[in-house]
């Protein structure tokens, strides 16, 4: 039994007739029309990739940092009023808020006259090299072993206050 194919017995004239095409199709065409599509594929990926940057970027700033600095301003604006205003802070104790600089002269005034008394006596400063007790705790905060704390041998030290037994 031969196999015939139908369209292989038409005529040039007839095969068109019928809508069969007996030519090849053109590779280069094909091949430049899917490089096209490739690219403008590639592109537009690239072009939303980067719309998209951008808007998160737009987004981030507009909603992270654009409140963070405002707090800052706020924060500075607050720092700038306590530190340059005059202000009563309880007018039945007397306290007031001063301006740093106006503060700051009054202390030196006090300071000359010999009146300085905040939050302890008045003491000579010590190099850091005089000082053990200090030099323990750099000793300490920088992980080094630290060196015994000698007692200052001007004072005796005292032995801590027993208590009493209970029965």
């Amino acid at each position: 039994m031969s196999e015939t194919k139908p369209f292989e017995q038409l005529t040039p004239e007839q095969a068109i007739a019928v809508g069969y095409e007996r030519s090849e199709p053109n590779a280069l065409q094909i091949g430049a029309l899917t490089v096209f599509i490739v690219v403008t594929i590639l592109v537009t990926c690239f072009a939303v990739y980067y719309w998209y940057v951008g808007q998160l970027e737009y987004t981030r700033h507009n909603e992270v940092e654009v409140p963070i600095w405002q707090e800052f301003k706020d924060v500075r604006a607050a720092e700038t009023e306590r530190l340059t205003q005059y202000k009563f802070i309880d007018k039945t104790k007397g306290s007031v808020q001063l301006p740093i600089e106006r503060s700051m002269e009054l202390l030196i005034k006090e300071a000359a006259a010999g009146k300085v008394f905040y939050a302890g006596a008045n003491a000579a400063v010590k190099p850091r090299e005089e000082d053990a007790g200090l030099q323990a705790v750099l000793d300490k905060a920088l992980g080094k072993t630290p060196a015994p704390v000698p007692a200052p041998a001007s004072s005796p030290v005292a032995a801590p206050p027993t208590e009493p037994a209970k029965h």
